[in-house]
């Protein structure tokens, strides 16, 4: 400890530090998070680009341009040193300024205070919520605060901000406030102790809250609590600049919890009203679970009363923590989270909200909970309008306090008044929370947004609560697969952590390992139909078989009878799902074939056999699986495989983000700034539509799910790259207005039933035959209209259309089922809107048949020589028959534009006409009708009568006849097609309005961030090299757990190392893979191998294409050249040379990634496994 050598104020320290930096004649020193304590400073040196906003933010906007350029011009020919705020800086720039300071040779140098992270303390003022709502206006260019700003929000009355990025901004810029952070500074002697606790999981706004209110002298010592050890370069500056400033520290690890003895007789008479010869139990707990694997109980009370107690510190405006609680099953999980919601209830009439992802989970928790309490109730899609209504009135009368409801609910009603009205919320629920985790198998991308929906909750409303997170089982670890951190963040949680114990001594492992004989899948179906039968006759067991897929399923079940087996996956209808639930639980069959389907809310207890069939994802996954057994107390359950290499062809896919690529990242990117600039709005609605040509899917929702999971990569990769965001992205409520033609004859027949009233006017018949481009003019004998969807279900649901729900009423309204409407009235139109990127539309129609013809060329050589060609391939084709644009662009166009072509499905065939196949799995096509020019001459065809009447234009909008019910709209109209085809070729770009699918907000921050990375043609996702690495380290444990492990407690082991993220430290995972290789002929002598090659270094690795006779598959992978004869032996065949010419890696480790070319790989050992589980991404 160093002693403080005198006593100044916290504004003097900082001003010290300032006055020691600034030295540099002509320079200007811009100030980085100094705004909530600069109002107090008083700086030696002048204030340049004052923009007034230090006494009044609003100020800003009141600026005058030409005067504040006039002021600051004569000042920056003095040739003085300078400060300004950042803030001030970007506003500079923003306004083209810039330029004129480096021209007259000024340096900037960047002092930023250095103890936060993302958000910064903002200016202090005492109009925060004008400031707040005046930065939320969806104003155009004139929002200034918008250009500065990235976020501003009212947090406990504190300023928080995050800035814009100063677009000129480099590293050498920046200089430190304090040159050197050491060991603090001796603890100061007080007379008063004022104390305030932080956390190392606490989040950013509180430092700020924290920093502000030392700045007040409201506090002088900071107890610092460790909770996960985090080791955080922030929060140890943080705690440094404080104590710097005089601020005593004193460092504490976490007090153990005691409950105070007349609570725990509340917590106790509420459990007893189940049983009364029920009491709180002990669960076994990891005390540490960021560190070590030592063990405490914790009695379930423990728990119950820190929830409860941080609903109290909530309310009470103090500082309280989140609870994130891992139960094992059996723990009582349900009544850890029900206890302290009924006390809330009952003692404080606080509302609790439940998050709970399936409708028969939330059903099952308000049946449970009945013997506890009467006020529990569940909202959900299946509830007709009067019977939510009712609800919500016995939520506002104070009858029900704890409502179960799904996230997609909750995240539809922007307005939570509208469930709860004037009650407070005092917890807020995830139950199931591994559903949460991005990266996830179950990841549901409406998950993700969440966190930002309770973020907003928390802050800008009256509604001040903890958020309690349960799960059966999270990993923790340090690297890729880290389902807790990633709970944490998605939901912006800080958390006081339980983490239950993950072993399960009640089951017992079976797990035989096979080596392939001949070809693989007879060999594995014989074995599993033969292990099946063996299961089937053991009347007294039940027995769960898992498949990773409905196919392998099926092809399984095909072998057995409906009577002596039970099914149950996805894509069942819910009445055969329920029967074959029925006939396990009463013992009809006592053996069911699942998928991961069979999962969340199905509780079977006695449950025997967890046979796997083949691996279904990560660890974690199988865990989960195989902890459906033996769910009874004093049962003994077992989990058994019959293991090979070759089960792992089946997980190589990743699901959810993994299917994410570059191109769909670039994709979405160049959309959203196109919009932007044809818009000239920073804020700006999007439909998915107008993304369909950026994915490979098959209908409008796949298109949806896959926008969302594409913008949370975009999200991530640019928080990883520089903490900052350029765009605000969030889904709005389903739509309310749709677009229809009208006809006169139809229009009498709409103004009976009393519906013209919700028709509002968009193009008269005049401007509709304006618009018409096609061939053969027609005459409009009617208009087109909006109609109010919304506006008409509240004015008649309650009369004639009683009980039906909105998406109830839209999708009757659309088949035409309801009753005294007639259908037909409605015609319904999407507008298209396109705008060229070149000259005029005539350069793009020449441009565009050009590139057609050029693809109809390659097909025919490709059906011709009947070859199967890959991407690089058909790119060289493309080339030689004069495409000029660049390899990589054509390399990213082919997989979108032959994928787009085969799924043209004109006339609705069904796929009759289609022209090529595509194996995933060696990402070749293969040309095998000739179908091809019938779909390529009909979008040609739509681009000569699309442009014909408009060539000098750069801009036409078009009416399309669509019906609302027909997903495969995108894929079937030929102008539809043709307008994607041109936005893929950078031709031209669309955009729709239909109001038939669902809306998306965007906010852009910085369009010269995003275009930079447009601009970066070698542009790398750190999220897909993310995505990458967890599926490659996931099957390195898999293959040793599967493989290297001989005892239940070596696997039970493992399995806990794993989910404590200790697994790297304490296993040589990459030898045992290694023996693996070695190991075909002899599985049981695996560990007895020579393992000299363990710290081998890759001295050079190239691009090989492989082929297998037995596998009939073609592969593509960077091996050793040294290994070449062994992969032969396997069964590999080489089938190309080195390629890319004069492209090979050297001095690179195992595990390490690269990118050539715009792919990105990974560098692995390979065998017969890895050989399918590389990954390759473009």
């Amino acid at each position: 400890m160093k002693e403080q050598s005198e006593e100044n104020t916290k504004k003097e320290v900082i001003e010290n530090e300032i006055d020691n930096i600034i030295s540099e004649k002509k320079t200007i020193y811009v100030l980085k998070g100094f705004d909530s304590i600069i109002r107090k400073m008083k700086m030696k040196y002048d204030h340049i680009f004052d923009l007034n906003i230090i006494e009044n933010i609003m100020n800003i906007f009141s600026v005058n341009d030409q005067s504040f350029m006039n002021h600051n011009l004569l000042k920056l020919n003095l040739g003085n040193t300078y400060w300004c705020l950042y803030e001030e800086l970007i506003y500079v720039e923003k306004k083209n300024l810039y330029g004129l300071v480096q021209a007259l040779g000024y340096q900037i140098r960047i002092v930023d205070i250095g103890c936060f992270d993302y958000y910064y303390p903002g200016i202090q003022t005492d109009n925060l919520e004008i400031v707040v709502k005046k930065f939320e206006e969806e104003i155009p260019e004139s929002n200034v605060l918008q250009k500065i700003y990235t976020s501003m929000e009212n947090r406990n009355g504190n300023l928080v901000i995050s800035y814009n990025r100063f677009e000129n901004e480099e590293p050498a810029m920046f200089v430190k406030l304090i040159r050197k952070y050491s060991e603090y500074y001796e603890n100061k002697r007080l007379d008063e102790v004022k104390e305030t606790i932080l956390y190392d999981n606490s989040k950013s706004e509180e430092f700020i809250q924290v920093f502000n209110e030392i700045l007040n002298d409201k506090y002088n010592t900071i107890k610092f609590i460790k909770i996960e050890g985090k080791d955080e370069r922030y929060i140890k500056k943080f705690l440094f600049i404080l104590n710097y400033m005089g601020v005593n520290i004193i460092e504490e690890k976490r007090e153990k919890k005691e409950v105070v003895p007349e609570l725990y007789s509340v917590y106790l008479e509420i459990l007893k009203r189940k049983n009364p010869q029920y009491t709180f139990r002990k669960i076994f707990m990891y005390k540490d679970p960021f560190n070590s694997n030592e063990m405490e109980e914790v009695d379930q009370s423990i728990i119950i009363d820190t929830i409860y107690q941080n609903v109290l510190k909530a309310q009470r405006n103090e500082s309280f923590k989140d609870v994130f609680v891992t139960a094992p099953t059996g723990a009582g999980k349900s009544i850890l989270f029900q206890v302290p919601a009924i006390v809330a209830a009952e003692k404080n009439e606080l509302l609790t909200i439940v998050i709970s992802p399936l409708i028969g989970l939330m059903k099952d928790q308000v049946n449970n909970i009945k013997l506890l309490t009467n006020c529990a109730a569940t909202i959900n899609s299946e509830f007709t309008p009067i019977e939510k209504e009712k609800i919500i009135e016995d939520i506002q009368n104070k009858k029900v306090s704890i409502l179960y409801i799904s996230p997609e609910t909750l995240l539809s009603n922007a307005n939570i008044e509208t469930f709860i009205g004037d009650r407070q919320i005092g917890l807020l629920v995830v139950d199931e929370a591994h559903t949460v985790s991005t990266w996830g198998k179950n990841f549901r991308p409406d998950y993700w947004y969440l966190g930002d929906y309770l973020d907003k909750l928390r802050h800008r409303t009256k509604h001040v609560f903890p958020i309690a997170t349960f799960t059966a089982t999270a990993t923790i670890s340090n690297g890729t697969e880290d389902m807790y951190h990633d709970i944490v963040e998605s939901l912006n949680l800080t958390c006081d952590t339980f983490f239950g114990e993950i072993k399960r001594k009640d089951i017992k492992f079976n797990i035989r390992n096979h080596k392939k004989n001949h070809a693989y899948k007879e060999e594995k179906d014989e074995i599993v139909c033969e292990k099946i039968r063996d299961y089937s006759k053991n009347y007294n067991d039940k027995t769960l078989v898992y498949f990773p897929t409905i196919k392998s399923l099926n092809t399984i079940a095909a072998n057995f009878s409906n009577e002596e087996i039970a099914i149950y996956h996805g894509k069942l209808d819910k009445i055969d799902k329920d029967e074959s639930l029925e006939d396990i639980r009463k013992g009809n069959k006592n053996v069911i074939l699942a998928t991961k389907a069979f999962g969340m809310g199905i509780d079977i207890e006695d449950i025997r056999n967890v046979y796997h069939f083949a691996p279904t994802g990560n660890l974690a996954d199988y865990v989960q699986e195989i902890g459906r057994a033996a769910r009874r107390s004093g049962m003994e359950g077992i989990a058994a495989t019959d293991f090979y290499k070759e089960d792992f062809r089946y997980i190589n896919k990743l699901e959810g983000m993994s299917q994410i690529t570059i191109y769909n990242i670039i994709g979405v990117l160049m959309k959203i700034l196109y919009k932007y600039k044809t818009g000239n709005k920073r804020n700006f609605l999007v439909s998915a539509d107008e993304f369909s040509h950026v994915f490979q899917a098959t209908n409008d929702n796949e298109i949806e799910s896959k926008l969302k999971a594409t913008i949370i990569a975009i999200k991530r990769d640019f928080k990883s790259m520089s903490n900052y965001v350029p765009l605000v992205f969030k889904p709005r409520s389903m739509f309310t207005k749709g677009l229809f033609f009208i006809s006169d004859s139809k229009k009498p027949m709409i103004k009976q039933y009393g519906w013209e009233k919700y028709l509002e006017l968009k193009y008269d018949r005049k401007q509709l035959e304006k618009m018409d481009v096609s061939n053969i003019k027609t005459k409009y004998m009617g208009d087109l209209y909006i109609f109010d969807f919304k506006q008409c279900w509240l004015d008649n649901y309650n009369g004639k259309y009683d009980g039906l729900t909105f998406g109830n009423f839209k999708r009757k309204f659309y088949l035409g089922e309801l009753p005294g409407i007639d259908r037909t009235c409605f015609n319904d139109r999407t507008l298209l809107k396109l705008s060229s990127k070149l000259n005029n539309f005539y350069d793009v129609k020449i441009e565009a048949l050009h590139w057609l013809n050029v693809i109809k060329s390659v097909l025919d050589d490709m059906k011709i020589s009947n070859k199967h060609y890959n991407t690089n391939d058909i790119t060289e084709l493309i080339i030689q028959k004069g495409i000029s644009s660049s390899r990589t662009k054509i390399n990213n166009l082919i997989e979108p534009l032959v994928s787009l072509l085969i799924s043209y499905d004109y006339n609705y065939t069904s796929g009759r006409y289609k022209f090529c196949d595509y194996n995933s799995k060696t990402n070749r096509y293969h040309v095998v009708s000739s179908y091809y020019d019938r779909t390529i001459n009909h979008i040609k065809s739509s681009i000569e009568n699309i442009f014909n009447s408009c060539e000098n234009s750069n801009e036409t909008i078009l009416i399309i006849n669509t019906n609302k019910e027909d997903n495969k709209i995108m894929r079937s109209d030929p102008i539809l097609v043709a307008a994607q085809i041109l936005e893929l070729l950078d031709l031209a770009s669309y955009t729709f309005e239909r109001g038939n699918s669902l809306e998306f907000f965007v906010r852009v921050n910085s369009e010269e961030t995003i275009q930079k990375v447009l601009n970066n043609h070698s542009y790398k996702s750190r999220t897909l090299t993310t995505i990458q690495k967890l599926h490659y380290d996931s099957v390195r444990y898999m293959t040793y757990f599967f493989t290297q492990l001989r005892t239940d407690d070596e696997r039970w082991q493992f399995i806990e190392d794993y989910f404590l993220g200790q697994v790297e430290n304490k296993y040589n995972i990459e030898d045992a893979i290694f023996n693996i290789k070695k190991m075909d002929s002899q599985i049981e002598k695996m560990q007895n191998q020579d393992d000299s090659y363990k710290e081998k270094i890759i001295d050079e690795v190239k691009l090989y294409e492989l082929f297998s006779e037995d596998e009939d598959e073609t592969l593509k992978f960077y091996i050793y050249d040294t290994e070449i004869k062994e992969i032969e032996n396997m069964g590999y065949k080489r089938i190309s040379p080195v390629a890319p010419v004069g492209q090979s890696l050297s001095i690179g480790k195992q595990g390490d990634d690269f990118s050539i070319n715009g792919f990105n790989y990974l560098i692995m050992k390979i065998d017969n496994y890895e050989l399918r589980n590389v990954i390759k991404t473009n």
